[in-house]
């Protein structure tokens, strides 16, 4: 898997959860709203990471 792919896979997941974090909020699940919006930000982290380390090697690699 290339480290694009795998970023949009972070990415996606990302937004998942935190449509997962709305769903619970407007539910009235408020501590599952924080877990899953914290894990949306912990996910959106790694999926920045992923960009990131992906450009630095092509930018190596140049």
């Amino acid at each position: 898997m290339t480290g694009d792919a795998q970023a949009m896979r972070w990415l996606d997941a990302a937004v998942d959860d935190l449509r997962h974090a709305r769903y619970a909020e407007e539910g009235g699940f408020y501590a599952h709203a924080c877990f899953s919006a914290q894990q949306a930000a912990a996910t959106a982290i790694a999926g920045a990471s992923a960009i990131l380390t992906a450009a630095r090697r092509h930018s190596s690699s140049a």
